[in-house]
């Protein structure tokens, strides 16, 4: 049984709200862990292991930390060697453990001196 072309229409139309909910809603978790992150209502560890931020790029991540703006990030990153456009979720175990720890001794530091 062929469908007709209303049919066709309807079912595509239903995919594409399906399709448009379900990036709207990848989209607010996104904005939900970055605006967390930068109330510092969650670490950078946390944020990290969050399954909503995994096709966040880690430069934005880095963006929304307190204190980071894009030269620090993209310093950041240079200085790690890890490319500016890797996401989250393309990270190694030791790319992320080694951010991690790179930007908790900054902060670190940052006090240590006063």
């Amino acid at each position: 049984m062929e469908l007709t072309s209303e049919e066709k229409r309807a079912k595509a139309l239903a995919q594409r709200a399906k399709a448009l909910a379900q990036a709207n809603e990848t989209r607010v978790g996104m904005a939900d862990v970055k605006r967390r992150l930068a109330a510092r209502e969650i670490t950078l560890a946390e944020a990290l292991a969050d399954p909503r931020s995994t096709r966040t790029r880690i430069f934005h991540l880095l963006l929304a930390l307190p204190r980071y703006g894009e030269v620090r990030a993209r310093w950041t990153l240079r200085e790690l060697h890890i490319p500016n456009l890797k996401r989250v979720g393309e990270l190694t175990e030791r790319q992320r453990n080694t951010i991690i720890k790179y930007v908790e001794d900054a902060e670190e530091n940052r006090f240590s001196d006063r």
